[in-house]
């Protein structure tokens, strides 16, 4: 069954009994228009059953702001003392060196003769009757 909303502008249409009962917004003017009908209980939600009130209330458990945080700070102290220990005792790779030696250079090497150079090849030309045209 189809129910007939009108809007004071002139606007009218034809709804399914879905909208009876309620507010819908006309696309001309925006205004609210009161569809006419019953509503009827919801097609698509049914009504929870009542509770019986219980006389238990919930309380929620009280959350101290740093809860846990101890074992996190313990770990990272932990960790800078250990990496501070290490940068005080000396290193044991460098206990042996004595000192440090410049590096030396090599004595250049005596140049090795140059090679003869090798003969120009030739220039070849072509016979002129032989000549390839493109």
């Amino acid at each position: 069954m189809r129910i007939r909303a009108h809007c004071s502008c002139g606007w009218q249409r034809e709804l399914s009994e879905f909208y009876a009962g309620k507010r819908i917004r006309c696309p001309d003017c925006m205004a609210l228009v009161e569809v006419p009908g019953d509503s009827g209980p919801a097609p698509y939600h049914s009504r929870l059953p009542a509770r019986a009130p219980t006389s238990v209330r919930y309380t929620a458990p009280v959350r101290r702001p740093f809860q846990g945080s101890s074992l996190l700070i313990l770990m990272i102290g932990l960790v800078l003392a250990i990496n501070l220990w290490r940068l005080q005792r000396p290193d044991p790779w460098v206990e042996g060196i004595q000192d440090v030696q410049q590096l030396q250079r090599p004595e250049p090497e005596e140049p090795q003769p140059a090679r003869p150079t090798p003969p120009p090849a030739r220039d070849y030309t072509p016979p002129a009757g032989n000549e390839d045209e493109f």
